[in-house]
């Protein structure tokens, strides 16, 4: 159970957090009386925190244990996807190495055309 706060700690808790009313909302925020401001403060919070949860849940490697568990992975099929991975690795690399090549080779030129 949330204890209730004082008028001072409403006030000191609004503006300890006021930087998370979004900008366009501020005017009509501004104008709440106090207890609404805190009220709306922590709904801002919990939907931060949503969002974070939601990030962290979405992320790539999450989602993988989630499949492995959900699907009952054999070690089998682990393996064929750490040869994947490593199969992807590698040409990621190997792309990103090319990528840096033609850039070099790029400012290669551009230096050539500015020493003559």
């Amino acid at each position: 159970m949330e204890k209730k706060l004082n008028e001072k700690e409403m006030q000191e808790f609004v503006n300890e957090n006021k930087l998370i009313v979004p900008k366009n909302q501020k005017a009509k925020f501004d104008s709440m009386p106090l207890d609404k401001q805190v009220v709306k403060i922590k709904f801002y919070q919990d939907m931060v925190r949503m969002k974070e949860d939601a990030r962290e849940k979405n992320r790539l490697i999450n989602r993988v244990k989630d499949l492995f568990d959900k699907r009952h992975a054999t070690v089998d099929e682990v393996k064929e996807i750490v040869i994947y991975c490593n199969d992807f690795i590698n040409n990621a690399r190997d792309r990103e190495i090319a990528s840096i090549d033609e850039r070099i080779r790029e400012l290669e030129a551009m230096k050539a055309q500015l020493t003559y």
